[in-house]
């Protein structure tokens, strides 16, 4: 085991890329996994880490520093001194373009906890915490194997204060377009984040966005085909037809709605039902006996 005072960064990268080379530069003795072998996911890295973490003495500070995206901008011992100062066990960082999202689509798309959304580029942490924090992620149901929302998950059940996000950049901070185009001597952190210039960060928050609302366009597809099917067969057997333009479409949305910000599939199961229970109730024909919708 190593001493309790001292501790190592680490990244993960399978071949070079964007700011890999300048970032192993500026941090002598960096500690790379992953290096020549295959991808397989966003949750090798938290297997590497974990692993390391387990092999340090609890109290070990372990620094990870994604390998594509990231500047060195002061030396990794200022933010072991910051973080001990902050009093933490754990460290993330933050304000990343899901903190800009509404709040009930952030906790509903990314799993995000409180009022400020993780990025899992950028965290530090005491080996203990380390552990914790990695074994929980790893363990939390998490079919799409993203990091991000696994992370999200396990910092949802540890307890409050387990895991704090970086949110005044002490020593993390994620840039935004405009923030960019800043010198990196007028800011503040330790490490800062460009995250593929947007290109990355885009692509992983619309593939999670895709993958979401993709079952809330199903359900509406579904919901929408019944009520063809339902119309289709009053019309052909001249049977009273529901108001569906006055009805239909405003139950098909608040179902849709209710779908989105609710995060318990036994919940959306509920609802549906509810919903589709209320637009049957609603309906009022509008052929044959005439009524008013």
């Amino acid at each position: 085991m190593r001493e309790a005072e001292d501790f190592s960064v680490l990244s993960y990268a399978t071949h070079k890329e964007g700011s890999f080379a300048s970032l192993v530069e500026s941090i002598p003795g960096i500690r790379i996994g992953g290096w020549g072998e295959g991808w397989r996911g966003f949750m090798q890295k938290f297997e590497y880490v974990l692993a390391y973490a387990r092999e340090q003495h609890p109290r070990h500070v372990i620094i990870f520093l994604d390998g594509f995206d990231t500047e060195a901008r002061l030396d990794p011992a200022e933010a072991v001194r910051r973080f001990r100062a902050l009093g933490v066990p754990f460290l993330v960082s933050g304000v990343g373009m899901e903190m800009h999202l509404p709040e009930l689509l952030a906790r509903r798309v990314f799993m995000c906890q409180s009022d400020s959304c993780a990025n899992t580029g950028l965290y530090m942490g005491y080996a203990e915490a380390v552990c914790l924090v990695l074994e929980t992620a790893l363990a939390s149901d998490n079919a799409l194997e993203d990091d991000q929302r696994a992370f999200e998950l396990a910092r949802g059940r540890l307890p409050r204060g387990t895991v704090v996000v970086d949110a005044d950049c002490e020593i993390f901070h994620n840039l935004n377009a405009q923030e960019a185009r800043l010198s990196p001597d007028s800011l503040r952190a330790v490490f800062l984040g460009r995250n593929g210039r947007g290109m990355l960060q885009s692509w992983r928050a619309g593939r999670r966005w895709a993958t979401h609302f993709s079952r809330v366009l199903a359900a509406e597809a579904l919901l929408s085909l019944l009520a063809v099917a339902l119309g289709a067969t009053w019309a052909v057997f001249s049977l009273p037809l529901p108001c569906c333009a006055a009805q239909a479409f405003p139950a098909l949305l608040a179902m849709c709605c209710l779908f989105a910000a609710t995060p318990s599939p036994a919940a959306v199961g509920v609802l549906f039902l509810l919903s589709l229970s209320a637009f049957a109730y609603s309906a009022t024909p509008v052929l044959g006996n005439v009524g008013e919708c």
